[in-house]
C-alpha cells in the first residue's frame, strides 16, 4: 500500500489531463500506453525531433500530426505542454522531447502513482484513455495506491468501482 504524493501542480495538471482524456471519443485511435509518442512512416531522425518538438511545444493534438500516444504523450495535447527543460541535451545531431523528465509533471518518474496510472503494461489490460483517466481520478482522490508489478489485471476492478460510485455520489 502506497500513500499518494502529489504537489498543487501536479494534481492541477492531472486534472487537466484526465478530463481530456474522459472526452475522446470511445473509438478513438491515436492511444496506445505502451509509447509515449510514436509515429509511422517516418525514416528520418530530423523529421521526427522536428514532429515530437512541434507536439510538446504546441499542443497541436497528436491526432493532427499522425502520432499514436500513451495517457502521458497525450499531456501536451491537454494544455500541459513541455517547458526547455522538458528536452534532452542534444543527442546525436537533433534536441529531442524527453518524456522521462517530462512525466514529473504529473508525478514522480517510477513512483507507484506512475506505474499505476501510466505503467506501460496498461496497454495489455485497459489501454484505453478512458481507462487512464479513472486511474487518474482513482488517484487523485487520494485513494491508497495498492498496486504491484505486474497486477495490472487485478486493479481494473478496484478503479472502476470507484468510478462507478463517484458517478452516483
Amino acid at each position: 500500500m502506497f500513500e499518494v504524493h502529489l504537489t498543487k501542480q501536479q494534481r492541477e495538471n492531472l486534472d487537466k489531463l484526465a478530463t481530456y482524456l474522459e472526452n475522446l471519443p470511445a473509438d478513438y485511435s491515436a492511444f496506445n500506453m505502451a509509447h509515449y509518442f510514436i509515429t509511422d512512416g517516418i525514416t528520418s531522425e530530423k523529421e521526427f525531433a522536428e514532429i515530437e518538438a512541434k507536439y510538446a511545444r504546441e499542443n497541436g493534438g497528436v491526432g493532427k500530426c499522425g502520432a499514436v500516444a500513451c495517457a502521458v504523450g497525450h499531456g501536451p495535447s491537454a494544455g500541459v505542454l513541455f517547458d526547455e527543460f522538458d528536452f534532452s541535451p542534444t543527442i546525436g545531431r537533433y534536441r529531442t522531447a524527453d518524456w522521462t523528465t517530462y512525466v514529473e509533471k504529473f508525478c514522480t518518474n517510477g513512483s507507484p502513482e506512475w506505474e499505476f496510472m501510466f505503467g506501460g503494461g496498461w496497454a495489455y489490460h485497459d489501454n484505453t484513455p478512458q481507462g487512464a483517466a479513472k486511474r487518474i481520478r482513482y488517484t487523485l482522490a487520494n485513494y491508497t495506491v495498492s498496486y504491484r508489478l505486474g497486477c495490472y489485471q487485478e486493479m481494473i476492478p478496484v478503479y472502476e468501482a470507484f468510478h462507478t460510485l463517484s458517478r452516483t455520489s
